[in-house]
């Protein structure tokens, strides 16, 4: 996705570094530059079109820096090809949770899931009308693919702010193994977490 509200994704996910300058994100950021609507970002559309704050709307408050201009106006000159690897990673290592935050959905806590799942059984018909038919989680076991870990690896002494979220990031192993990752590498004390 080209970010944790929007819609669709961006293509078949092959991997993060040929995704970052594949022909969907090139069209992505031209789009961009030009203000032209974009499908994915209708949920930011539709906040900013009746005066409510989006998230794109704090994105670009928070990366609005002279680095991320510099990137852009590089990438303008370079057919929207960014040649850095990015500064910002969402990373999504399950939904393992010990809470049931009402705002919460399936996909970041398991005691949601669980909730849902029972629901389903209770009233299968009235439960999809309202959430709709897709169910099925992500499978997270991308966290233990060898060449995922590698890429991670090299993007971390460029991550400027790490967002930890799908379920409690301190139950995950996964999470704390990138954390430790991080600590081990020699960069955690400048990532925001």
């Amino acid at each position: 996705k080209l970010c944790c509200v929007a819609q669709g994704k961006v293509g078949e996910f092959t991997t993060m570094e040929a995704d970052w300058n594949s022909p969907r994100m090139l069209e992505v950021r031209r789009a961009m530059v030009a203000g032209e609507m974009i499908k994915d970002c209708a949920h930011c559309d539709n906040l900013e079109r009746i005066g409510t704050p989006s998230f794109r709307m704090a994105a670009s408050h928070q990366w609005g820096t002279a680095q991320v201009i510099a990137t852009v106006e590089r990438s303008l000159a370079n057919d929207y090809r960014v040649d850095t690897p990015p500064i910002y990673l969402d990373l999504r290592f399950g939904n393992l949770c010990n809470l049931i935050c009402k705002m919460c959905t399936p996909l970041n806590s398991s005691q949601i899931s669980k909730d849902h799942a029972s629901l389903q059984k209770l009233d299968p018909g009235g439960f999809d009308r309202h959430l709709g038919t897709k169910h099925e989680l992500p499978a997270y076991d991308w966290q233990d693919d060898a060449e995922v870990t590698a890429m991670l690896d090299r993007y971390i002494p460029h991550i400027q702010s790490l967002y930890l979220a799908g379920g409690e990031p301190t139950l995950s192993a996964g999470a704390m193994r990138f954390m430790t990752r991080c600590i081990e590498l020699g960069y955690a004390h400048r990532i925001t977490f």
